[in-house]
């Protein structure tokens, strides 16, 4: 039977199977687990060895989300499910956007550059 989040759970007393993703530039890495039925993400983002593997990912509070998802680290996970480890913000989007608003309201201030006509000096 499905749970609320569409995703459908094994036997009381099984085994999932999931797997643990991360993307960088041009590199993805990826590990299957086998975890008992219950456990939660952040325990299975400890088991999945990905500390150890990006030991400069900030992974005290990691950013994740289960196909696309974000979810908390206590969320527990079901068959096939497919974790995925976010990476951190390079800038926050809403300074980006209060830049990109100044820059707009700057260049509105600025008289526009017209070109100016230039007539065919044959068809006068």
């Amino acid at each position: 039977m499905p749970d609320a989040a569409g995703r459908h759970a094994r036997g009381a007393h099984g085994t999932v199977q999931v797997s643990v993703v991360y993307a960088e530039c041009g590199n993805a890495w990826q590990t299957k687990l086998a975890v008992p039925e219950g456990t939660d993400v952040g325990t299975v983002f400890r088991l999945s060895g990905f500390a150890e593997a990006f030991p400069d990912y900030p992974s005290e509070a990691p950013a994740v989300g289960i196909f696309g998802r974000r979810c908390h680290l206590e969320e527990p996970v079901a068959e096939g499910d497919r974790i995925e480890i976010y990476r951190p913000l390079d800038f926050d989007p809403m300074e980006s956007r209060r830049r990109r608003a100044e820059h707009r309201k700057a260049a509105g201030r600025q008289p526009q550059f017209r070109p100016r006509r230039v007539r065919d000096a044959g068809n006068s």
